[in-house]
């Protein structure tokens, strides 16, 4: 699967990817996440704040697909450091609705 970041001035965010979703299960702070991606979670993000992996990783499973609408990791593009995530609960509905959730590390919260 490609990941197509998403860019703003600040932060760059990046697809969890399903082989990712795995690591994850396995430990929040799996020492081979992220190694081959740019960037690094020295504040242990998905450890330390409530994350979506449970709810999402059996979508993934059954549809790998799916990975690019479900979780991305926002990265503070300055530091190349994980300082939240942000995606969306599921694929939108038959009307086109869809909810989004995001997060941010305490560390990172109120900074513009």
């Amino acid at each position: 699967m490609e990941d197509n970041p998403i860019h703003t001035k600040d932060l760059s965010l990046y697809t969890v990817l399903p082989s990712e979703y795995e690591l994850l299960e396995a430990d929040y702070a799996h020492p081979k996440l992220w190694l081959d991606r740019g960037f690094s979670d020295p504040h242990k993000y998905f450890l330390n704040n409530r994350n979506p992996i449970p709810y999402r990783i059996n979508q993934v499973r059954k549809n790998p697909e799916v990975a690019k609408y479900l979780l991305r990791v926002a990265v503070l593009k300055q530091s190349m450091v994980v300082v939240g995530s942000a995606g969306f609960h599921n694929l939108p509905d038959e009307n086109g609705m869809i909810e989004i959730g995001f997060g941010v590390d305490p560390a990172f919260q109120n900074k513009g």
